[in-house]
């Protein structure tokens, strides 16, 4: 089974905490890096080859960093969460984006899964 790798960009630490645990146990996930900056991230998702980012986000806007992610990538996934809200954005050329309330530990891998590109083998 293919794993959908994952790359945390500019997470806070209770965002990290929140993701490696949704990740903790769940098979077919794997979260491969951890960068801080935007120009970091940028090069890091397309050397380590990822499927998913998962970014903070504050209020009810995706950060700069996911548009640039899908410019350079347009097959990726992006994950925004805003923990402070409860809440958070699927970013993925679809063209789509969609609203998520009530955001918890328990659906975060659900939603990597969904954002994430199909697999084929």
């Amino acid at each position: 089974m293919s794993r959908i790798r994952i790359l945390l960009a500019g997470a806070t630490s209770d965002l990290r905490s929140m993701v490696h645990d949704a990740v903790a146990g769940q098979h077919d996930l794997l979260i491969v890096g951890e960068t801080s900056g935007e120009v970091e991230t940028l090069l890091e998702a397309g050397r380590i080859h990822v499927e998913v980012v998962i970014v903070g986000m504050r209020g009810a806007e995706l950060p700069p960093v996911a548009e640039r992610l899908l410019d350079e990538y347009p097959r990726l996934g992006v994950l925004a969460v805003d923990l402070d809200r409860d809440e958070g954005m699927l970013y993925r050329l679809s063209p789509r984006v969609t609203r998520i309330s009530d955001i918890r530990i328990t659906g975060l891998a659900g939603m990597v899964r969904q954002i994430a590109p199909e697999r084929r083998g």
